[in-house]
């Protein structure tokens, strides 16, 4: 009893949504502020020292520098191993001096990454054990590339499912394409529609065999023989 008289119990409060906005507003510019003033002061500080001394020379560039100028703002060099590069203008003028500083560097990252082209648009390279693939284009045009591109992991997949598919479900392969074609070729959408038979005439561009109905069922590697073999046996 004297517990329960000496305990105040608070109401349950809703949260005020625009008070935790303000809240939140009230630490961003409290990280902000901060950076931002960091930045004025050494602009500020610049531009003093700039005008206690505007005639000033130069601070003289490193020894033992090569520089190479595009537009008279932007240059690069190399010290100890590492590219330098200082930008500056307009996005145009940053992107060219950009581009024309460090051609070579691009031009030999773009060289290691052995790209396989097909229409101008899909590409594929492989970095670090990883394969990395742009598709681009129509929901066909995709499903090309990506077959094309990928026709042989494609390949060992489907040989892979098919194998563990049929020998799980004792069922036989024709099975799996039946159901592909009959129950869930017509509730795809059309766009998937094309983008599948796409996959389809990149795989055989490739000389691949997969087809459509198989292409379709190893879509379904889950839901074919873990939940509709089982839910068909429950209903005989």
């Amino acid at each position: 009893m004297r517990q329960a008289a000496n305990s105040k119990s608070r109401p349950n409060r809703p949260i005020d949504a625009n008070r935790w906005d303000s809240v939140l507003r009230i630490l961003k510019l409290a990280i902000l502020i901060p950076a931002l003033a960091l930045q004025c002061i050494a602009a500020g500080d610049f531009r003093s020292a700039e005008a206690a001394s505007p005639k000033a020379a130069p601070a003289p560039r490193a020894q033992n520098t090569v520089y190479e100028i595009t537009q008279d703002k932007g240059y690069r060099f190399e010290r100890g191993g590492w590219i330098y590069v200082h930008l500056e203008g307009s996005p145009h003028d940053i992107g060219y001096q950009h581009g024309y500083l460090l051609a070579p560097e691009i031009a030999d990252a773009f060289g290691a990454l052995r790209l396989e082209m097909t229409q101008d648009k899909g590409y594929r390279f492989d970095r670090g054990g990883w394969i990395y693939v742009h598709l681009e284009g129509s929901p066909h045009d995709i499903g090309y590339q990506h077959g094309y591109l990928l026709a042989p992991e494609i390949s060992d997949a489907f040989a892979t499912v098919r194998l563990e598919a049929t020998h799980n479900s004792r069922r036989d392969w024709e099975f799996f394409r039946r159901a592909a074609r009959e129950m869930l070729w017509p509730k795809i959408d059309p766009e998937y529609q094309a983008e599948l038979r796409g996959i389809v005439d990149g795989l055989q561009a490739n000389n691949t065999k997969p087809d459509l109905d198989c292409v379709v069922a190893l879509n379904a590697f889950q839901e074919l023989p873990d939940y509709y073999v089982p839910w068909l046996k429950s209903q005989t």
